[in-house]
C-alpha cells in the first residue's frame, strides 16, 4: 500500500484515510487532519485539493495550540460550522414561512405565531453566536439548515442565557423558549 501520510509546508501531518472492501486495501480522495486527545482520535476533513487542505490542517493545528482550545471548538468551526444546505434540506426561514402559512389551519393567534418565530430566531442565533464566536444575524439564522437544530444547540443556547451574560432573562422565559 503507497504511503497514505503526507506532511504541509509547516510540517502538519495530514493522511488519506484507508478503507478495506473484499479484502483490497483503498485510499479516500479527501485529505484528513487527525488529532489525539486523551487517548481519542478525531479527524477533520480537509477536501481532495493539496493547497487548501494542508492550509486548513495548519490552521486547525494553530487554533488546537492555543490554551484553552478544545476539540469541540475545533470541529465546530472547521467541521460543522454554519452547515451547507442542500436542496433537500428545508431551511429555518423555509420552516418559519410554512408555519406562516399554516398558522390559520392550526388556530395560532397572531401573538403566538410571532411568539414561536422570536423564539426560535433567538435561540438559533444566541447559540450559533456562542459558538462561532461571531455576530450571527437573523437573515443568517434564516439561511441556515435545519440540520441544526440539535440537543446540544439547545443546551448552548440554555448555558448561554442562563449564565446571566446574555441579558437578564428569567428561568421561564428560557425554559419556554426551548
Amino acid at each position: 500500500m503507497a504511503h497514505n501520510f503526507a506532511h504541509t509546508p509547516r510540517g502538519t501531518t495530514i493522511l488519506k484515510r484507508e478503507s478495506i472492501v473484499h479484502s483490497k486495501h483503498y485510499l479516500t480522495k479527501n485529505w484528513y487532519y487527525r488529532s489525539r486527545r486523551s487517548g481519542r482520535a478525531t479527524y477533520f476533513r480537509l477536501g481532495t485539493d493539496w493547497k487548501s487542505a494542508s492550509a486548513k490542517a495548519d490552521e486547525i493545528a494553530m487554533f488546537l495550540s492555543l490554551p484553552g482550545s478544545s476539540i469541540i471548538e475545533a470541529r465546530e468551526r472547521f467541521s460543522w460550522g454554519l452547515r451547507p444546505v442542500s436542496p433537500k434540506t428545508a431551511t429555518i426561514g423555509d420552516v418559519l414561512d410554512k408555519l406562516l402559512d399554516l398558522a390559520p389551519a392550526l388556530s395560532l393567534s397572531p401573538s403566538s405565531l410571532y411568539s414561536y418565530r422570536t423564539s426560535l430566531l433567538r435561540l438559533v442565533r444566541v447559540a450559533l453566536t456562542e459558538r462561532l464566536r461571531r455576530d450571527v444575524t437573523n437573515n443568517e439564522v434564516r439561511a441556515e439548515s435545519c440540520l441544526v437544530l440539535t440537543l446540544r444547540l439547545a443546551s448552548d443556547y440554555k448555558l448561554k442565557v442562563m449564565s446571566g451574560s446574555d441579558g437578564s432573562l428569567g428561568n421561564a422565559s428560557v425554559e419556554l423558549t426551548l
